[in-house]
């Protein structure tokens, strides 16, 4: 038998909460439905804030909606100014595809945007690579990094407490309240660690931006011929190399449950999780993708990076397509690209953006992929390599 919980107690989801606050009752509450859970979660992720080093110090009035990938790159790759964008933030959009995330046709100006950054800082801080020719150097890489990291922070500091607000087991049995709580704290204290990590990350890159310290990051880049037909930016961590060699393993937390007592215990553990940023681009007329990466992460990431150097040259648009859609939230594809794709590619491509996917989970691998020993999905070609941390032969 369950002891009782008082009503002043602590609830035992571990919210923090007072159970007369937060599970008191909700058992007989009406079932949240889609559309309203997918409300509340966007306006969980419409937080205004400026994220430059200096903020709030010289910011304007105004928080912008600043776009993850600049409009100036989507332009490249838009169809009278529409492109496709994997939303997964939009549950009512999951719903209706029965679970499925597809992309959307969206205009460029609805695609992948936050309310990271205040108009004159966005400016200030990005127009080195977005009003002005990109150039393959650790700057450069550092600033695309940057942006890259802040969507990636601000994303998981709005994590942490989304799920508590959104009541998403009201209606539920007790029973069925604890199942989902213990996937929903997971996913709380794996938003806490990143957190935490992120702010290690954080100071060097508040470092290099105000100081133009570049000591502290690494950097790899590659230039195409032709304009990415995916843009994507980004800031995660990659398992196993481009040979499929697994190069570090990402901890859980542990989740410890006691249903005799209702109550969820959650640990933390695992070490640091290396990260990189990853951003793919046009700029005036050349083409880039470009990875940068703390430099005390580099023993993970430069074996990883030489990997990808020496893969065969027409299959490296492939990796890094795979790349995008597995490890990156912030996906755009050009129409005229996804459209000309065969119904078996289109699904490939889907079954890798999908939430349940990740490098150590995925429907088929990056050496299944490259095995085919030509391109899949397209070639970019590339034409030339940069780097401070690999040799390469330009």
């Amino acid at each position: 038998m369950a002891k009782k919980i008082g009503r002043n107690e602590p609830c035992w989801c571990g919210s923090g909460k007072k159970y007369k606050k937060c599970h008191l009752d909700r058992d007989k509450r009406e079932k949240i439905k889609p559309h309203d859970a997918n409300k509340n979660f966007m306006n969980k992720f419409n937080r205004k804030i400026c994220m430059h080093p200096d903020a709030p110090k010289g910011c304007s009035k105004k928080i912008i909606n600043s776009h993850t990938i600049s409009k100036c790159h989507l332009s490249t790759i838009s169809r009278n100014g529409k492109i496709y964008f994997y939303n997964r933030t939009n549950i009512f959009e999951m719903e209706k595809n029965k679970g499925i995330i597809k992309p959307t046709l969206v205009g460029t100006s609805q695609a992948s945007v936050f309310f990271g950054f205040c108009s004159t800082h966005d400016k200030e801080l990005f127009s080195p690579i977005e009003n002005q020719q990109f150039q393959p150097i650790i700057e450069h890489a550092i600033i695309a990094g940057f942006r890259a990291f802040c969507i990636q922070l601000y994303g998981k500091e709005n994590t942490v407490n989304l799920f508590d607000e959104l009541e998403l087991d009201r209606g539920r049995t007790k029973r069925e309240q604890l199942a989902m709580q213990e996937i929903i704290q997971a996913h709380k204290i794996a938003a806490q660690q990143d957190v935490d990590q992120l702010q290690e990350d954080k100071t060097l890159f508040h470092s290099a931006i105000t100081s133009q310290k570049t000591d502290d990051f690494s950097y790899f880049c590659i230039e195409f011929k032709q304009a990415p037909k995916l843009m994507v930016t980004g800031y995660f961590t990659i398992g196993t190399d481009f040979n499929g060699k697994k190069i570090h393993k990402t901890s859980a937390p542990v989740m410890v449950k006691d249903i005799a007592q209702e109550k969820l215990k959650a640990i933390k553990s695992g070490p640091r999780i290396p990260m990189t940023a990853a951003m793919y681009l046009s700029s005036q007329d050349r083409h880039y993708s470009v990875f940068c990466w703390p430099k005390k992460d580099s023993p993970t990431f430069n074996p990883i990076m030489e990997s990808l150097y020496k893969i065969p040259k027409n299959q490296i648009t492939d990796a890094l397509i795979y790349t995008a859609l597995v490890h990156c939230e912030n996906v755009v594809l050009s129409p005229d690209w996804w459209e000309t794709l065969s119904v078996d590619k289109q699904d490939k491509l889907n079954s890798l953006a999908q939430p349940t996917v990740n490098s150590e989970n995925t429907p088929f691998s990056i050496t299944d992929l490259l095995s085919e020993n030509k391109p899949i999905f397209d070639d970019w070609e590339p034409i030339a390599f940069y780097s401070d941390a690999i040799e390469t032969n330009n």
